[in-house]
């Protein structure tokens, strides 16, 4: 689990900070830098020592190939001269005429007529619109029209990109990246070289240049007087081509800048990827981060008595988990290990296992999605698929380890009492381990107030619950049940102790498989190449239109275990895991690690770093698990620490991955599923314990003609 996991964006992140701090003001000596949201600090830096903070000679080296001498990139007599001939035209009573007619004129002709568009096309076809997609094609032709008197058409009825907005959204995209560095050697090395995204970034401005030299050449030649946009009245001053050019690029760019989500597992990993050893030291937080796999085995195997979860871990979830497996370390741990294993090591417990998922999958999650196939063809019905996913592996879950059905995968999608209950549980758990200061959630939970309120009466419904199923059991007799809580039973006798246990492989096994499952989906959406190799190798092994009759059955599938593999290489359901550092030590990359060090270990950046991967590490490419005769090929769990490794490595990793697996067989052969909206480069993730994706997977579903037997 991560602390990190309650912010979406690096924004939230230091407001959390920030707002925790005193003087709302902190210190990132890694990075050397302070931040701050004290207005009085705001004002001194803004107006009382204003000529003392400028932007500085780094950030206008960063952008100064995209924006050359433009009034964001530059201080002193440059900024003043830029900002008074602005100043002096865009408080213009015409200037702003001319915007409102723009702006009009865009929202008629143009955005109007697309959503009526939309609006109209829906009573025959399950179209659904990105309303950002919109918005930004939107403000890019309004500020090119505006700034340059340029029409890139990029809000018409085809929804067009311009060969000008491609190379500006590029731009923008590679500066940035540039600002993102831990080493602003690479960039300039890559720069010096034309290597990779130097490469690309230097071809892009080329063609915003070109295309600005040559709107400058024209309007030249027919005349600026008669022209109301920036560029035209700007000329009216200003003879330099090239200092005209930056000036106005300037002003598009702070128009349609928002280009960077700041997701924070992606800053981590751009960190990461860019630092001596693959690990960086966020001082601030006490906590050092690697990506290294020599760091990661030192951490999991061979010094793995001196990293613990820890007491801080083991008491934020304490009320939650209790003295359950996840929350404990030493002897206790050891011991629920040896007990655990013993069970899911049984061929007995994977058959059962195998029986309630293929049971769930046939006699729910099938009739759910053909329910929502056949309603598609007179109602635009949109599935979440993550909810769905959640829904599936929380029964499936249930019933494994409780022997209990909460029934949330039902056709009318109900969410029981319990559900619910753990679902919160789950969230303000997390919560705690967020907070910059433990002592907060400590005080409210001391006077059961808020969220630790909420927490304590989520936790007692679960608890409630677990005791009575626990006492229904005895009552009944547990040796003919097969549920992990009645094989617990056979030797344990404390109620608690068996409550803490078996809730913590709940935790464990219900949003890890869903969210494995989700981006999995998402990934076979964009991928249909590999959707059709899982079908054709089913067909190949298990006989055309014939369903998986046994666990054994499984193993043949090699190319649908490498994508799920790959998928979680690219999305693993625990982004990053923390331990603490029991006595000073020393990591094979050579990073010192005081007593009481938060160490996390970072498995999605791991899974986007070419010396780990290869040059392609950024593909979805399940080739790459299987060797030359086809068969799966397993790689280092150190450098897959997906599962984690070593000791710890999970207990229930088979089932998770049958269950992984399973679903994926029978929906893909089945139905036809494609995403509802236009997927984004990358997933976005919610706070959470593990890795759930923001705003869901809407998709829609379709019967294909052909379905097994």
């Amino acid at each position: 689990m991560s602390w990190s996991k309650k912010f979406e964006n690096l924004c939230d992140w230091y407001t959390h900070l920030l707002k925790n701090s005193p003087g709302n003001t902190i210190h990132i000596h890694v990075l050397g830098n302070t931040i701050t949201a004290n207005p009085d600090n705001v004002e001194y830096m803004l107006k009382t020592r204003f000529e003392n903070f400028p932007k500085g000679k780094p950030f206008s080296l960063i952008l100064g190939d995209f924006l050359g001498r433009g009034i964001f990139n530059v201080d002193g007599d440059s900024w003043r001269l830029q900002k008074k001939m602005a100043s002096l035209e865009l408080g213009k009573h015409s200037i702003k005429s001319f915007a409102f007619e723009i702006i009009n004129c865009e929202i008629k002709d143009r955005l109007i007529p697309l959503l009526s568009s939309f609006a109209a096309s829906q009573k025959e076809q399950h179209r659904v619109l990105d309303l950002q997609d919109v918005f930004r094609r939107f403000s890019f032709d309004t500020i090119c029209r505006f700034s340059f008197g340029l029409d890139p058409k990029c809000l018409e009825l085809s929804l067009p990109m311009s060969k000008f907005a491609k190379a500006f959204d590029l731009a923008s995209k590679l500066s940035a990246e540039r600002a993102m560095t831990a080493f602003p050697l690479v960039w300039k090395l890559k720069r010096a070289l034309n290597l990779g995204s130097e490469k690309q970034l230097k071809k892009a401005i080329k063609i915003i240049h070109i295309l600005a030299k040559e709107v400058i050449r024209q309007r030249r030649k027919m005349g600026f007087l008669t022209h109301n946009d920036l560029l035209s009245r700007f000329m009216c001053t200003v003879n330099d081509e090239t200092y005209l050019r930056d000036v106005v690029i300037s002003f598009l760019l702070a128009a349609c800048s928002g280009y960077w989500q700041n997701i924070q597992t992606d800053w981590y990993t751009h960190l990461l990827k860019n630092s001596p050893g693959n690990t960086i030291h966020i001082h601030v937080l006490g906590n050092t981060i690697t990506a290294n796999p020599d760091n990661v085995e030192y951490m999991l195997k061979t010094r793995f008595e001196n990293f613990p979860k820890g007491k801080p871990f083991s008491l934020i979830l304490g009320d939650f988990l209790g003295r359950g497996i996840f929350n404990v370390d030493g002897d206790s741990w050891r011991l629920q290990k040896k007990m655990a294993s013993l069970e899911l090591g049984k061929h007995s417990i994977k058959s059962f296992a195998f029986e309630i998922i293929n049971c769930e999958i046939k006699d729910r999650l099938i009739p759910l999605l053909s329910s929502f196939a056949a309603s598609q063809k007179e109602q635009h019905r949109v599935l979440d698929l993550q909810d769905v996913f959640r829904r599936f592996s929380f029964d499936t879950i249930c019933r494994f380890s409780f022997g209990l059905d909460p029934k949330c995968l039902e056709l009318s999608l109900p969410m029981s009492k319990f559900a619910k209950a753990f679902d919160l549980a789950s969230k303000l758990s997390a919560e705690r381990a967020m907070t910059a200061f433990p002592l907060v959630w400590k005080l409210k939970r001391a006077l059961n107030l808020g969220s630790e309120k909420q927490l304590k009466k989520a936790i007692k419904i679960i608890h409630i619950l677990a005791k009575e199923v626990i006492r229904q059991r005895r009552k009944m007799g547990f040796l003919t049940h097969n549920d992990l809580l009645s094989r617990f039973m056979c030797t344990v006798n404390d109620e608690t102790y068996l409550r803490d246990v078996v809730i913590s492989f709940l935790l464990a096994g219900r949003d890890t498989v869903a969210s494995g499952l989700t981006s999995l989906f998402w990934l076979l959406a964009k991928h249909p190449n590999v959707e059709s190799e899982i079908r054709r190798e089913a067909d190949r092994v298990l006989g055309k239109n014939q369903e998986l009759t046994s666990f054994g059955e499984m193993k043949e599938l090699h190319y649908l275990q490498a994508a799920v593999y790959e998928s979680m290489r690219l999305y693993p359901p625990i982004q990053f895991d923390s331990k603490f550092c029991v006595d000073d030590d020393i990591l094979p990359d050579g990073s010192l690690l005081r007593r009481g060090t938060r160490v996390t270990y970072h498995p999605y950046a791991m899974g986007r770093i070419e010396e780990i991967w290869g040059p392609d590490c950024l593909e979805f490419k399940p080739e790459r698990w299987l060797k030359d005769d086809g068969d799966f090929s397993p790689e280092n769990p150190f450098k897959y620490p997906v599962f984690q490794a070593g000791f710890r490595v999970c207990l229930g990793k088979e089932i998770a991955l049958l269950e992984l697996k399973s679903v994926a067989l029978s929906l893909l052969r089945r139905f036809q599923i494609q995403l509802a909206t236009r997927p984004h480069p990358t997933l976005r993730f919610s706070p959470g314990l593990t890795a759930t994706l923001s705003g869901g997977l809407p998709v829609l579903i379709r019967e294909r003609e052909v379905a097994p037997a």
